[in-house]
């Protein structure tokens, strides 16, 4: 019987639950015996949340050593982009985003580990496919501080950070139950970094 379709144990769902919510589940594949596949389904149907709180990336200085690849993977396999997005209100907000997509969970935990923030979301499951997963940087403070500490790093997409990295500043500065008073600049920021986006234009 393969690891993938052995029955679980209460000892082990019982070892789940105390795992799951602080651990990768590589780590707890590693320990149980599993796969991560395994681990992330059953960790579902438990209703299961695999949260790791990061420390806010202002708070974080990744090792200078590792900044070169962290910019290589979000120049390779990630984008950096802006968010149309419906607030509660009904009033249209520009949101700041990067995110790296994969199907192996174990490859973005350990990007997740060298950034040190971020959060790891998985798709719904499509017939026929692999599980998606997608590492997300979305605050606009943690986005903004990000970026700055990668754009002298990216091969490519750097004028994608530039705007972006001007959203964010632009957002910081508005004053907090106030209407933005860039809101034309922030449209002008969001259809440039589209264009780029689409473009393949780097």
């Amino acid at each position: 019987m393969t690891r993938a379709c052995r029955k679980w144990t209460e000892e082990e769902i019982k070892k789940l639950e105390e795992l799951y919510s602080n651990k990768p589940a590589h780590i707890i594949a590693e320990e149980l015996g599993r796969t991560v596949e395994s681990i992330t389904t059953r960790a579902s149907l438990l209703g299961l949340t695999n949260d790791l709180r990061r420390k806010p990336i202002w708070e974080v200085v990744p090792d200078p050593s590792n900044l070169k690849a962290i910019a290589w993977t979000i120049a390779t396999e990630g984008t950096i982009g802006i968010r149309l997005q419906k607030n509660r209100k009904g009033h249209v907000t520009h949101d700041p985003y990067v995110e790296v997509g994969n199907t192996s969970l174990i490859l973005l935990e350990k990007f997740m580990e060298m950034v040190g923030a971020g959060r790891i979301y998985k798709h719904p499951p499509v017939e026929g496919r692999k599980t998606f997963y997608h590492w997300v940087l979305n605050r606009t403070i943690e986005t903004l501080r990000f970026l700055e500490l990668i754009k002298p790093f990216l091969p490519i997409k750097e004028k994608q950070a530039e705007y972006v990295i001007e959203l964010c500043k632009l957002g910081l500065n508005t004053p907090l139950g106030k209407k933005s008073p860039y809101k034309e600049r922030e449209k002008e920021l969001y259809l440039l970094v589209k264009k780029f986006n689409r473009g393949g234009d780097h």
